[in-house]
This record gives structure tokens, sequence and C-alpha cells, in this order.
């Protein structure tokens, strides 16, 4: 998704969208990559995150 579709999917403003998804970048949680047609602007992807296991020993 473009910054602009994440911020219309999530009713957010765009500083609140730019800096969001800086941090998931920041802690590996979403993947940025060029968007060919408009290089001025990216595209955002989740990335798979593993979960802790959730058995208590």
């Amino acid at each position: 998704m473009t910054q602009q579709q994440v911020r219309t999917d999530a009713l957010l403003p765009a500083r609140t969208t730019r800096d969001a998804l800086m941090k998931l970048k920041d802690e590996n949680l979403v993947e940025e990559r060029l968007y060919l047609p408009d290089a001025r602007k990216r595209l955002y992807a989740p990335l798979k995150v593993e979960r802790p296991n959730d058995e208590t020993e």
C-alpha cells in the first residue's frame, strides 16, 4: 500500500501516518519498497513476525 492508502484506510493524518510507518519500519514490522510508477512514493507491506510459543512450562 502507498502511504496515502494506509492513511485513508486508517483514517489518520499524514504526519501521524508517516511517523507510524517509520517506527514500524525501524522495528522491522513493515517493508518499504519503491513505487515504480512514481519514484517519489513508497509501498509498504507487513513483514512476517514469528510469535513466541504460547505454551507455559
